[in-house]
């Protein structure tokens, strides 16, 4: 039917605008990947001069630029979920995650590496967390939920001598 052909085109411009922007956080995330490596390892001497720490940072660089691959996805899932105003998920997962990192960086963490580690755990699980929502959420539920109410809405509205009206009966009643 019509409405059928209605939502498969608006859930397949939703799939389309999502595959365009993973494509686009995929190739932000490995130039960030790129990018860090290079400035750690090139350039490490504007953040510091001290030998010691320049030699620890290009050590662990690559958690570090694992931490920035990931963050351009978080960003298109966190997006989305600020666009379909499921603040309460992104509140809670935050306070969740949260705590998981400062019990980590408190608990599990005893040298430099280990903080590059528990961020980049931290990134993995806010990736995890927030595809997992935006894709059951908005892509499979959500989308067909909202297609449904607008139907049911344009359903309920009528038109009287041009003039559209909710439910109002003819004679004004």
């Amino acid at each position: 039917s019509t409405t059928t052909n209605n939502n498969n085109n608006k859930n397949g411009g939703l799939i389309q605008l999502t595959r365009r922007l993973a494509i686009l956080s995929a190739a932000v995330g490995l130039l960030d990947w790129n990018v860090s490596n290079f400035v750690v390892h090139r350039f490490g001497t504007y953040f510091t001069k001290e030998a010691s720490i320049l030699a620890l940072m290009k050590k662990h660089s690559f958690f570090m630029a694992l931490s920035l691959l990931l963050h351009p996805f978080i960003m298109l899932f966190e997006g989305a979920i600020i666009a379909t105003r499921d603040l309460t998920f992104l509140v809670g997962t935050y306070a969740v995650t949260m705590g998981l990192l400062f019990g980590q960086l408190r608990y599990g963490t005893n040298s430099f590496a280990g903080v590059w580690r528990a961020l980049f755990c931290f990134q993995a699980l806010r990736t995890v967390q927030f595809g997992y929502r935006f894709v059951s959420k908005t892509l499979r539920g959500g989308q067909n939920k909202k297609n449904n109410q607008e139907e049911d809405e344009k359903k309920k509205k009528k038109e009287i001598n041009g003039i559209r009206v909710n439910g109002a009966s003819p004679n004004g009643a």
